[in-house]
């Protein structure tokens, strides 16, 4: 988490004083919970392990992946557009439903993205992107959406 805030306070600074736009996404691991509660707390481990690493998997050099807490992981992402910020929450999606591990304990993920803009904070860009995550989680989850 503190790599995160550090991470997002250097570009956030490097955004404002180049106008040059960079991507955050926040991922939520759907039905986590219910893989403690049934299979305890060692498997959840395993399924935290598997989706940072197919997190990882789906990202380039430039990009930053950490866990945030919990089954939360955020993405600091070198996109200047949102279909480059939607392409890549695509990815992660469709990695982690092509898991035959993780579908078989019943976890997809859930996505909200935001792309800087001119002013934001690291704060004000991330209460964006978790709103767009918590819309996604009360339409029914396992899917991306843009702040």
């Amino acid at each position: 988490r503190a790599s995160y805030n550090e991470a997002m306070v250097r570009l956030t600074n490097q955004a404002n004083r180049r106008h040059q736009p960079f991507g955050l996404l926040v991922l939520d691991m759907d039905n986590f919970k219910q893989v403690n509660d049934i299979h305890g707390h060692q498997e959840g481990d395993k399924v935290l392990i598997t989706c940072a690493n197919t997190i990882l998997r789906c990202l380039r050099n430039s990009d930053f992946a950490f866990r945030f807490g919990g089954d939360e992981f955020c993405c600091i992402l070198d996109c200047q557009t949102e279909q480059q910020l939607s392409c890549a929450a695509e990815r992660i999606k469709a990695s982690i439903s092509g898991s035959d591990y993780l579908v078989n304990l019943g976890i997809s993920c859930s996505l909200g993205g935001a792309l800087y803009r001119v002013g934001d904070t690291t704060h004000s860009m991330f209460d964006r992107a978790d709103s767009a995550l918590y819309k996604v989680k009360s339409s029914g989850k396992d899917d991306y959406q843009a702040a």
